[in-house]
């Protein structure tokens, strides 16, 4: 486990160092060698020798739901962050706060793809804290009358998401007896599961160990849960780390990769102003199958991210304009 997220960090650190000409880096080759080893061979001559254990995968194919909500992680484009900094945003304005997904969409536009991977990058670089003073719950001794089910819900938390591992269980088990689990759409069940399984005591050892794309992840989790209480201050200092985190953002060179389990492809990706773009497709098997087989395999992916990024934008229209009950 921890070999995953050392390799990250040095995808992360390549990315950091490949920055001074976004765009123009692009993947020369794709190969996928021997001992699960994906090989990308940039522009610049850069080679990169990924595991394919260590890469996200889906199992995603053609007969998919169209209307499904589906996460990548994915680096941003050159050209989606300089639209995203050329937006101009009213920081004043009070109608952006009406809740997180509206508040993020007024920085970053794009859509759920753009929402859950920024949110996820705020946290892996620690720009967003779910522990900051700005989420803190004030202590007092109200109580409504009558009692509410939110309050019932939310009356053990310190801040206002349920940073706690007792807390995030038991919010995760309520909604998911009540079929209340919309926050959670397009969140990786791995995530989830991991929210669920890392106690208090785990989860500060591994972030004592560096860990950050795992406790990330678990706090994108145990955010989304307690997306629905956040207050207008919450939701400010939300928006403003991602607004800070796009005017900071440098990782444009190396692009992500997703394995379609379904046929046996490496798919290289970056997430631009529409949605997911394909940089590059590998097949395990390409000397085994001709290009007939190829083209197919080519053209059914292709159609599962034209569908992934039309409902991942029906995703979003939906979620900015509902008012929380």
């Amino acid at each position: 486990m921890k070999k995953q997220y050392v390799l990250s960090a040095l995808i992360f650190l390549a990315g950091m160092q490949l920055m001074a000409q976004p765009r123009k880096n692009i993947i020369r080759q794709m190969k996928w060698g021997l001992e699960s080893t994906i090989t990308l061979t940039m522009a610049n001559d850069s080679v990169y020798a990924i595991q394919v254990d260590d890469v996200f995968q889906t199992d995603l194919n053609a007969s998919s739901p169209a209307d499904e909500t589906v996460y990548f992680p994915a680096n941003l484009t050159y050209e989606y962050v300089e639209k995203c900094k050329n937006t101009a945003i009213d920081k004043d304005d009070e109608r952006s706060l009406v809740n997180i997904y509206q508040a993020v969409h007024s920085v970053t536009g794009g859509s759920y793809a753009h929402f859950l991977n920024l949110l996820l990058y705020v946290l892996q670089t620690y720009q967003l804290d779910l522990r900051s003073p700005e989420m803190l719950r004030p202590v007092t001794k109200w109580k409504p009358s009558p009692v509410t089910e939110s309050y019932l819900r939310t009356r053990r938390w310190k801040y206002y998401v349920p940073v706690e591992y007792k807390n995030a269980k038991r919010e995760y088990e309520y909604r998911k007896k009540h079929d209340k689990m919309a926050e959670l759409d397009g969140i990786p069940m791995a995530y989830i599961r991991r929210s669920n399984r890392i106690n208090d005591k785990k989860y500060a050892k591994l972030s004592a160990l560096g860990y950050n794309d795992m406790i990330a992840e678990i706090d994108l989790v145990r955010l989304m849960l307690g997306a629905n209480f956040l207050g207008k201050e919450q939701i400010r200092y939300i928006r403003d780390c991602v607004l800070r985190a796009v005017n900071e953002y440098k990782i444009y060179e190396l692009p992500s990769l997703v394995i379609f389990t379904n046929y046996k492809a490496a798919v290289a990706i970056s997430l631009d102003v529409t949605g997911y773009r394909i940089e590059g497709i590998v097949f395990s098997d390409e000397d085994k199958i001709d290009q007939q087989e190829k083209d197919r395999r080519t053209n059914e992916i292709r159609r599962i991210i034209d569908n992934v990024n039309q409902a991942n934008q029906r995703a979003i229209e939906r979620r900015i304009k509902k008012l929380y009950d």
